[in-house]
This record gives C-alpha cells, structure tokens and sequence, in this order.
C-alpha cells in the first residue's frame, strides 16, 4: 500500500510541475507580447533611417522570436504532458487487484 501512495505522489508532482511550466510559458510570451509592443510604438516616435529606429525594429524582432519560441514550448509542453498521462496511468482497484499475484491465483495456475 506504502508503493502505491508512492507512485500517487510522484505522478502528482510530474503533472503538477507540467502545469507550472505551462504557467510560466504563458507568462514569457506575454513578456514577449509586452515587448513588441513598446518597440512598435518607441519606432514610432523615432525618425526614419535612424539609428533609434533600427534598435527598435531588432527589439520587434527579438521580441517576436520569443513569442514564437514559448508558443511552440506551450504547445510541446501540452504534447508531452498528454503522452506522459496516457504512460503513468494509476490502474483502478479493480485493475490492481487482478494484477496483482496472490497465494491463491499461484495455486489455480498451476
């Protein structure tokens, strides 16, 4: 019994620590999101051609990378986290149980 509460508490701490990448993803591409917006609007406010200009079109750019790079890690994340669920599944009592040998089962097999 000790085993399975275990398993329980090492399979909950799995999904959890998913849910909190998952969390930070979300929080990363909103940075990211925040960032292209200033830079679209300080290039605004700066002259065409200027050196100013450049550095907030590569911020849009870095920024936009990010975004992309912690979309595509959300969505791995959720891709992992579904296959991971599907491999450590708790069998029920009832699955357990027969799986489960015992005196009696060694006994009727042979």
């Amino acid at each position: 019994m000790e085993a399975d509460e275990r398993l329980r508490t090492k399979l909950y701490s799995v999904f959890n620590m998913g849910y909190k990448k998952l969390f930070n993803y979300l929080v990363l591409i909103g940075i990211g999101g925040l960032g292209f917006f200033n830079s679209s609007k300080l290039e605004i406010r700066y002259e065409t051609n200027s050196n100013l200009e450049l550095l907030c079109q590569n911020g849009m750019i870095i920024s936009a990378v990010a975004i992309i790079y912690f979309t595509l890690a959300f969505f791995v994340e959720l891709v992992v986290m579904k296959r991971r669920k599907k491999v450590y599944r708790i069998p029920s009592k009832k699955e357990y149980d027969n799986l489960r040998i015992t005196p009696d089962k060694k006994k009727e097999e042979e």
